[in-house]
């Protein structure tokens, strides 16, 4: 078996929690894809990231069986890649 793999990086972006001042064209896109998330066939990975999972649509929300949550680094690995940074 093959898997595909269909990555979405800043999730938030495509499907915020729906609100109804939004318009006809957003609902229709968070809604297509919501109904191609669930009719994914077996052995497609459907990756996402979000640095605000709370300001996702509760519906995307169940459709990721898994969530993994990655806490920012600590002060010293935030640091360190600082000190590569070119200097201005």
């Amino acid at each position: 078996m093959h898997t595909a793999c269909a990555p979405r990086a800043q999730v938030d972006a495509l499907v915020s929690a729906r609100t109804d001042g939004e318009n006809d064209t957003t609902r229709r896109l968070k809604n297509e894809l919501l109904v191609r998330m669930s009719e994914a066939a077996q052995g497609v990975l459907v990756l996402a990231a979000t640095n605000v999972p709370w300001a996702l649509d509760p519906a995307v929300r169940r459709r990721f069986e898994r969530r993994i949550h990655v806490p920012l680094p600590e002060a010293e690995a935030r640091a360190t890649p600082a000190a590569y940074a070119p200097e201005p």
